[in-house]
């Protein structure tokens, strides 16, 4: 029989609502991964069960939470793993404070001075140990200015593995994503002329 009462919605809401089912669900599922960055994606690793740890989002009142959470928790329930989830925010910036600790230490400042003046290849670089550490303490001032997709790429570069457990966090660095960091810095700077 033909619908006698008053249409619920309308007939362009309809057609436009089967449009956005009929899309292909990877489709959409690619959409939604651009628009939820993850820092640490393919770094983070649940402690526990040694799975890697993704990022994914639930909303609430109109805003969206950020959460890591544990593949295996994902996939066989959360009794199976005891570190499960944690906020993005939470983990990104104790990562982020670990980076920063390194930048500042007076090993890393001599450690980068060293890569630096090999990357130079000359034995009396035109900059010293200060310039480095200026050098650095300017990263770590700018961070927050920086595009997300540029602090994924340094997070990429010094970041090698950050493996989360119900204890703490264990945060493992790459040597050669510092050096990498410390040319681009001091060619920027030579660039500059400061």
């Amino acid at each position: 029989h033909p619908g006698e009462h008053e249409a619920i919605v309308s007939g362009d809401l309809w057609d436009r609502a089967h449009a956005i089912l009929a899309e292909n669900h990877h489709a959409r599922g690619n959409k939604l991964r651009a628009r939820t960055p993850a820092l640490l994606k393919g770094i983070l690793r649940c402690g526990h069960c040694g799975c890697a740890m993704g990022v994914t989002w639930s909303r609430k009142n109109g805003r969206q939470y950020r959460y890591y959470l544990c593949v295996h928790a994902s996939k066989s329930g959360y009794g199976a793993c005891p570190v499960k989830t944690v906020p993005a925010g939470d983990i990104e910036n104790a990562v982020l404070a670990h980076v920063r600790v390194l930048l500042r230490s007076p090993e890393m400042i001599a450690g980068t001075f060293r890569a630096a003046r090999a990357l130079d290849g000359s034995t009396e670089p035109p900059y010293d140990e200060r310039e480095v550490a200026a050098a650095l303490e300017t990263l770590d001032a700018l961070w927050e200015s920086l595009f997300p997709a540029e602090q994924a790429r340094i997070v990429q570069l010094l970041v090698a593995r950050a493996v989360l457990t119900t204890g703490g966090l264990d945060v493992a660095f790459r040597l050669e994503g510092l050096q990498g960091i410390a040319g681009e810095m001091m060619a920027k700077g030579e660039e500059t002329g400061s």
